[in-house]
């Protein structure tokens, strides 16, 4: 069924999907087992432009878990002004451990999350911002 609910987000997003844009292979293949262990349906993209492929083709994401550096003409904070505007019910987590990106550059209700995270703060922020994956 396709409604719009209260909040204006359609009836058939869920909180099971996430997707993960990180360019370092090992990092992003580990958040996303982590999180695909913990219930959440798991995307993947290697740089912000695939993440928006991805976004445009229609796919149901609850939120978007990006890292700030990576290659291409669009970071992680491009892709994160990108995707409230474009897709506002779409939550955001923001990680770096460049130094130069904190808190104060992720606008509510988005988090940030410093690299190098435990993988556990990062599971607790996921069901904080999209909830449970039931």
């Amino acid at each position: 069924m396709d409604g719009v609910c209260s909040l204006g987000m359609s009836a058939s997003i869920s909180p099971r999907t996430v997707l993960v844009v990180e360019d370092e292979d090992l990092v992003r293949e580990l958040s996303a087992m982590e999180l695909r262990d913990a219930g959440y349906q798991v995307l993947e993209a290697p740089t912000a432009r695939e993440a928006l492929g991805i976004l445009n083709s229609g796919a149901v994401v609850a939120l978007v878990f990006t890292d700030v550096n990576m290659p291409g003409e669009l970071d992680g904070l491009q892709l994160a002004d990108i995707v409230r505007d474009r897709w506002p019910d779409v939550r955001l987590i923001v990680t770096s451990g460049g130094g130069a990106v904190g808190p104060h550059d992720v606008l509510p209700p988005g988090r940030f999350i410093a690299k190098p995270y435990p993988l556990e703060l990062m599971i607790t922020a996921v069901r904080d911002l999209a909830g449970a994956p039931t």
